[in-house]
């Protein structure tokens, strides 16, 4: 008897153990999974910050530089690069806004973007949101300041970089091409590829290739011409974004129109597994729905 007694209490006590065990093994999974969720949930917020932040008008050069470390540093993680020559003052400011973050995890500095974007914008989730709603026309323009010395920073891509002239304004800088592009100047863009000394898919420090450029511009005759040229129209940056998801996130819903109608894959997910479905406007959902049902008529 007191034999069975002490198998009984060895089983129960054995149960118990394997009971707590699983119990700890389910806590671990919940808590990576929800450690998962909530890098996904910044991720996604962070990626929304970047596409409000383009609707801003910022003539303070610090804090666009400040904008630019926080975005390199969350996007491409710790600066490798080495220092420009001293002489080259954009470069120099560029690499010490970035290197100032050191060994910043990408999410660290994806919080504190966010955290700046909230200071620059309170409630501007909301803001986001409301815009997205009432989101009606397919040409709805992005508000860019060009003059008074400064510009509305394409913050949600940070290509474009800064350079002190004598009056302290800001511009693109960006390799030729690029700036060609992104100033939507077709004839030069078509002599360049032409020339052959352009590689249609070529890409940038952020991957971006011109059909990318020329849809966060909104740019449809360059992104005609580009895709005549036979440019990859599933191109994929280095945050895994389409030139058809660009589009979407800029709510240039012609375009989107355009790339879907050319073929492009419009529901590739980026590196965050996020597809553009997710960020589409009840205007491009609806005659995105119209063109598939004219195709199926």
């Amino acid at each position: 008897m007191a034999a069975w007694a002490a198998w009984t209490l060895w089983r129960s006590s054995g149960n118990a153990t394997d009971r707590r065990e699983r119990e700890n093994d389910d806590d671990e999974v919940r808590s990576e999974k929800k450690g998962s969720e909530e890098t996904t949930s910044v991720a996604r917020r962070f990626r929304r910050a970047a596409s409000f932040a383009r609707t801003l008008n910022i003539d303070d050069t610090t804090i666009q530089l400040k904008m630019y470390g926080l975005y390199k540093q969350a996007v491409t993680g710790p600066c490798k690069d080495e220092r420009p020559w001293a002489a080259d003052f954009r470069g120099c400011a560029k690499w010490d806004a970035w290197s100032s973050h050191g060994d910043k995890s990408k999410e660290e500095a994806s919080k504190e973007y966010l955290n700046l974007i909230e200071t620059l914008s309170p409630g501007w989730e909301e803001s986001a949101h409301s815009r997205d709603q009432s989101a009606g026309s397919p040409t709805k323009e992005k508000t860019k300041s060009r003059g008074g010395g400064g510009m509305g920073v394409s913050v949600s891509t940070m290509a474009s970089v800064l350079t002190e002239e004598g009056d302290g304004a800001a511009k693109d800088v960006e390799d030729d091409v690029f700036v060609d592009c992104s100033r939507g100047d077709v004839s030069s863009v078509k002599e360049k590829l032409a020339s052959g000394a352009v590689d249609v898919n070529g890409r940038d420090t952020g991957g971006m290739t011109l059909l990318h450029w020329a849809c966060d511009r909104n740019h449809r005759d360059l992104v005609e011409h580009l895709l005549e040229r036979g440019a990859n129209i599933d191109a994929q940056d280095n945050d895994g974004m389409t030139p058809f998801a660009l589009a979407v996130m800029c709510e240039h819903d012609d375009l989107a129109l355009l790339l879907a109608s050319s073929g492009a894959n419009i529901e590739l997910p980026d590196n965050d597994g996020e597809v553009p479905s997710e960020n589409y406007s009840q205007n491009l959902r609806s005659r995105l729905d119209e063109m598939r049902s004219k195709k199926t008529d």
